[in-house]
């Protein structure tokens, strides 16, 4: 499903040519991570955090309807059900896909990230409540803490790797700079 959902977006952008603007979508999201990390703006978005529910609450009665079922097609669609549900990680993955210059490398990425992931989804689970009970963890602290570090650096990425230099600005890239 990742994989499907990587060639999906990076079609749109190789029609589209958005990698112009990596570094201004850079600095917004990171603006945007930051301003959620420190409780300033909201994630409400009427008819977005709507849509949201109402499709997560769709694919968990799916899940419902095939986890009765103790079968290997039954887990296959299983699986790819879970790759339908909203995940911020998955989401930051997607908007680099983006970026990429055919809908086959945006496959081979999300396939890669899925392959990446797969350690962590697997022992995580396991692990997370006993981790959280031994260190005396705040998961609330925990995720306020990554969305303020994952919006420095989606903001820092853009003078550290993105710095103007000639084939960038060859192919037009735009780029930003806010002080001389």
């Amino acid at each position: 499903m990742y994989g499907t959902l990587g060639a999906i977006v990076s079609s749109v952008g190789y029609l589209i040519p958005i990698a112009k603007f990596q570094n201004l979508v850079s600095i917004i999201l990171g603006i945007v991570l930051l301003l959620m990390g420190v409780g300033l703006l909201k994630t409400n978005i009427p008819w977005l955090s709507k849509g949201v529910a109402h499709l997560t609450s769709h694919i968990k009665n799916m899940f419902a309807i095939f986890l009765r079922r103790k079968n290997l097609g039954a887990t296959f669609i299983l699986g790819m059900l879970n790759g339908l549900l909203p995940c911020g990680l998955v989401l930051i993955a997607l908007t680099y896909c983006i970026t990429l210059s055919s809908p086959f490398e945006g496959l081979t990425f999300m396939v890669m990230f899925g392959i990446g992931t797969l350690p962590v989804m697997l022992g995580l689970t396991s692990l997370l409540p006993q981790l959280i009970k031994r260190f005396k963890m705040n998961i609330q602290y925990a995720t306020t803490s990554m969305l303020i570090m994952s919006g420095i650096i989606l903001i820092a990425r853009v003078f550290i790797l993105h710095l103007p230099h000639k084939p960038s600005i060859q192919q037009g890239v735009i780029d930003i700079v806010l002080c001389r």
